[in-house]
């Protein structure tokens, strides 16, 4: 039986999970939380991309994009309506990729 619950599907569950409940009115502090746990979900998530097939392919340009925009060294200030839709889709690509991107089984 396959263990579909690895390290970076568990991780960008729980990224997902902080992007749909930033939708709600939270201290800034949160936000400043966030954006340090999904572009280092999303940095985690190219190498897992990259070593899976071994090339550069869409999942590693896009969660590229996804960890520059959440950068918390460099914020984007792009408003608080426009955070609230980059939180739900980022949230929703983060899941649908956990059906997409796997890592590899360890060979034993």
């Amino acid at each position: 039986m396959k263990n579909y619950f690895t390290s970076s599907v568990i991780a960008r569950i729980i990224a997902s999970v902080l992007l749909f409940v930033a939708l709600y009115n939270f201290p800034i502090g949160y936000y400043k939380f966030l954006r340090w746990v999904i572009c280092s979900t999303a940095i985690y998530t190219v190498y897992v991309s990259f070593i899976t097939n071994n090339k550069i392919n869409f999942g590693v340009w896009l969660f590229s994009l996804i960890s520059v925009l959440f950068n918390p060294i460099t914020p984007f200030y792009i408003g608080k309506s426009n955070w609230k839709i980059a939180d739900l889709l980022v949230g929703v690509i983060f899941l649908v990729s956990t059906f997409v991107i796997r890592e590899k089984e360890a060979i034993k």
